[in-house]
């Protein structure tokens, strides 16, 4: 695991060669994050992506949907509802994830499926024809580790790219 800051030298990240870009969480929104939407610009077909939170976000607006302010949610835990498939493989419905989040996708591009939900926001996609995810939770929260439920996504994203 190597670890970089958003404002890397995108063409930095070819000589890194990842096995997965994780594009992670952070303040703010994605035009104001770093490099995060070259990243998506110049990898988005050459390098699997996992988006958590404004990750996630960023990947919904580069690909040309849009986001929405909601009432802020930072340090709860909400029931998720999901496919039961790939990422969310075993993991049971309406397992609880920590969510720390101000925005969230108001129209989600038709590139991607929606995957989970709650309180009728989009929780999580997965674009249809690129190995390419998106969480509006977060997986590594310990609101989300109750039964080890944020480290079986982790696995079984790995297990999808």
């Amino acid at each position: 695991v190597e670890i970089h800051r958003n404002n890397i030298d995108p063409d930095l990240v070819e000589q890194i060669s990842p096995d997965l870009i994780v594009l992670s969480p952070g303040p703010s929104i994605p035009k104001k994050a770093g490099n995060l939407l070259a990243i998506i610009d110049k990898y988005h077909k050459k390098f699997p992506m996992f988006g958590v939170c404004l990750g996630h976000e960023a990947l919904i607006e580069y690909f040309g949907g849009s986001l929405k302010y909601v009432k802020p949610v930072h340090g709860k835990s909400s029931p998720i509802t999901h496919n039961k498939k790939e990422i969310f493989t075993k993991i049971p419905q309406n397992f609880q994830a920590g969510r720390y989040h101000s925005l969230a996708g108001n129209k989600i591009p038709n590139c991607f499926n929606i995957t989970a939900k709650t309180d009728g926001l989009t929780m999580a996609i997965k674009h249809k024809h690129l190995p390419i995810y998106g969480v509006q939770f977060h997986p590594e929260s310990i609101l989300t580790m109750k039964n080890q439920n944020g480290l079986k996504l982790i696995n079984n994203l790995m297990s999808c790219i």
